[in-house]
This record gives C-alpha cells, structure tokens and sequence, in this order.
C-alpha cells in the first residue's frame, strides 16, 4: 500500500490506498490481489486470503506459508524453517558395516519429494495422512518440486518412524525414490 501511496503522490496515504482496494468493485479483473506486503505476506484481500492464495498460485506467483517471493533471485526463503535446498543436502555417511547390526546409525531425517502441479496440496494431504499413520522421532522435510526451485520446508510437530511401509506407502502416492531415509 505504501508503494502505490507514494506513486500516486500521497506517500502517507497508505491506509487510503488499502480501503479503496477493499472496495474494488471489478476484482480480480482490476488485480488488487497482486498488491501484498513489502515484507512478502499477502495483505488483505476481499474474497479472503484462501482467494487470494489461490488466484496468485493461478497466475504462477509461488506463496508459502501465506508470502510471495517476486524476487530476481528465483527462490523462496521467507520463514526460518525454509531453506534453499543447498543448505539441506544430506551429510555424509558415517563409515559402517552393514552387516554389524551394532554399529547401524538410527534414522536422522525423512525427506518426501512433492512435485508442484495442480494436485500438489491433495498430494501433500495424502502424505500428511500416511505420515501420520506411521509416528515417530524422526523429523520430516517435505520437498516441494516447483518448476526452477525446490523448496524444503521442516514439517514442525510431525515426526515419523521411516519403516518400509511407510516408504511403500508415499512412493505409490508420489512414485519410486520420492521418500529419502537419512
């Protein structure tokens, strides 16, 4: 609002600017959902922030966690459990003996690859579903697959046990090597 205020001339008249886009009787033809928050949240919006989620997703603009990115650096970092995928590469292994049961390392993560298209949140809905029928202590990182990025969220309050079921289970949602065990 206070980017349109100042174009406009009146760079104080920012809560002006937000009630007449309030009022904007030709939504979303006249596209007052496109205007969000200097700091990437979406803002308000009439028809509700759902609406407003679903007609920026529709015109290609990533939102997660209720924030756009419309940055030149082509990535979505907006919360503090979002992190460009370089940060979250797996470590290397620990040398072990496979066949030493003793020395086995205990799962530390559990990754899910989504990719991004029209049945993404059915898809992550089905997930959380599975995931939660098998819990446990070791944490989920969602992937989400878009078109020139891949976003890793940390999914907070869910934690799984890795067993092969659940494996099996989220590769016939998402197809085979979709599920990560570290």
């Amino acid at each position: 609002y206070r980017d349109i205020a100042r174009a406009i001339g009146r760079p104080r008249a920012y809560r002006a600017v937000g009630n007449a886009l309030n009022k904007n009787p030709h939504a979303p033809a006249v596209p007052c959902h496109r205007v969000v928050a200097s700091d990437g949240r979406l803002g308000g919006y009439a028809g509700g922030p759902k609406q407003k989620t679903v007609i920026l997703k529709r015109e290609g603009v990533p939102v997660v966690r209720g924030r756009v990115d419309e940055t030149e650096k082509g990535r979505v970092v907006l919360a503090e459990d979002i992190r460009p995928l370089g940060g979250a590469a797996p470590r290397e292994a620990e040398e072990t003996d496979p066949f030493d049961v003793g020395t086995r390392r205990e799962p530390q993560t559990c990754r899910i690859r989504v990719p991004a298209n029209g049945e993404s949140e059915a898809l992550l809905e089905s997930v959380k579903r599975v995931c939660g029928e098998h819990p446990g202590r070791v944490p989920l990182f969602v992937h989400l697959l878009l078109p020139e990025q891949e976003v890793v969220v940390r999914v907070k309050g869910l934690g799984v046990d890795p067993a092969p079921d659940l494996v099996t289970k989220v590769e016939a949602l998402l197809g085979q090597g979709s599920v990560l065990i570290e």
